[in-house]
């Protein structure tokens, strides 16, 4: 009767052993495709494309940009193109 018991309870550990002892080697194509992806887009481009001339500005434009910069004053919220606009616009009929 020991013999049987003992018999059953090594195959018992082993059959719920085997469960763990299953290895599957391939996950699946797309297995960490989702990480490689993150990854690639978390790096930045070490070479950007260039525009193949600098933009173009007004030095007086870009004097009083940096006098504004410099004096820590911002451009005023209010000055809209329409309202630029507006003032030398000609006067109606």
């Amino acid at each position: 009767m020991n013999l049987i018991l003992t018999t059953a309870v090594i195959a018992a550990i082993g059959a719920v052993l085997s469960g763990c002892a299953i290895s599957q080697t391939h996950l699946g194509d797309d297995f960490g495709v989702a990480t490689r992806q993150d990854s690639v887009a978390q790096i930045a481009d070490p070479d950007p494309a260039r525009p193949a001339a600098p933009p173009v500005t007004d030095g007086a434009r870009l004097g009083v940009a940096m006098t504004r910069y410099q004096t820590d004053k911002p451009a005023d919220s209010n000055a809209h193109a329409s309202i630029i606009g507006a003032a030398t616009a000609p006067a109606g009929p």
